[in-house]
């Protein structure tokens, strides 16, 4: 009842002649599930298809932008996105469906975030990156033809490098990628082929090698695992609040997205997907009850790490 209220409301207030409406999951593709997470508004004008995507559980604007076909699957001119606050997370720019001319990207306190130039769908010429704060924390350089080296710095604006290293096809490290320690020693040496990662070895602030079963990533975890995290939520979620709040039968998945701290601690919880009927509430509720995570693990240290974790709700 809540997603056809929802459509409604919005078909009232936007609509006009010559508008196609769908509900779309997260991957952008025609939905009619528990997984909706869009309502996508479509309208041809001048010769092209002009496309708004609004999110369902919040129905505000997520994203507009223009397309060549009617299925909008090839981009043209400007495509704008936006975070769950209103402001402006990028605006891109294309053509015939290749990323062309300046991107730039937002955080959302809506400073600047990063700023790059493609050229048919290649980086192009220097680009810089900025902190929430203002500071410069990247930089790279790309010859237009997928090869470029770059430099990322630690956040603050006291100009410490982090990394640096070489890239080739845009995407694929290739090379020596070098990262440091605050204090400007050598953390790891990376060598990598054609995007693969073939040596890497560590070192303390002082120099001395870290055992290489230790000079590994390690993405952060409830402790004990998905075990561990199943007994948590045994133990304490609220399963009947979609049921009392009236959802309809079936399987409702949500998404947060959340930092953990080098220490383990949350913080900065943000529901991603949110099924209504106080899932997202239950969902930001059972996180701030959790106990420390275990951090996520870079070149022997625990590092802090954003971590996106899913929870589904059964009504039976």
């Amino acid at each position: 009842m809540r997603l056809l209220f929802i459509t409604a409301l919005l078909t009232l207030s936007i609509a006009s002649l010559g508008q196609q409406q769908q509900i779309l999951n997260g991957n952008f593709e025609p939905t009619d599930g528990n997984d909706s997470r869009y309502l996508a508004i479509t309208e041809k004008k001048d010769g092209k298809w002009h496309r708004v995507l609004y999110l369902l559980h919040q129905t505000t604007v997520a994203m507009q932008g223009w397309y060549l076909d009617e299925k909008c699957t090839i981009a043209d001119s400007l495509q704008i996105w936006y975070h769950d606050n209103k402001a402006v997370s990028s605006i891109k720019e294309y053509r015939n469906g290749v990323m062309n001319g300046t991107t730039l990207e937002f955080h959302d306190n809506g400073m600047m975030k990063d700023s790059v130039t493609y050229e048919n769908g290649r980086r192009k010429g220097i680009s810089l990156g900025w902190d929430k704060d203002g500071y410069i924390n990247d930089s790279t350089s790309f010859d237009g033809q997928g090869n470029g080296v770059q430099m990322h710095m630690y956040s603050g604006g006291e100009g410490k490098v982090y990394s640096a290293g070489r890239w080739i096809q845009d995407t694929l490290k290739n090379g020596p990628w070098n990262y440091y320690h605050k204090n400007g020693t050598v953390m790891a040496k990376e060598m990598y082929k054609n995007g693969k990662l073939e040596t890497c070895k560590c070192f303390t602030e002082t120099g001395e090698p870290i055992a290489d079963e230790l000079c590994i990533e390690k993405e952060a975890e409830f402790k004990g695992g998905q075990e561990g995290w199943a007994a948590f939520l045994r133990k304490n979620l609220d399963a009947n609040v979609p049921v009392r709040k009236g959802a309809p039968v079936g399987y409702h998945r949500a998404m947060a997205l959340f930092v953990v701290g080098a220490d383990g601690s949350i913080s900065d919880i943000k529901i991603l997907h949110d099924p209504g009927f106080g899932m997202g509430a239950e969902f930001i509720r059972i996180l701030k009850k959790s106990p420390k995570w275990v951090p996520a693990q870079q070149y022997g240290r625990n590092v802090k790490a954003y971590r996106k974790q899913p929870l589904t709700f059964v009504v039976q």
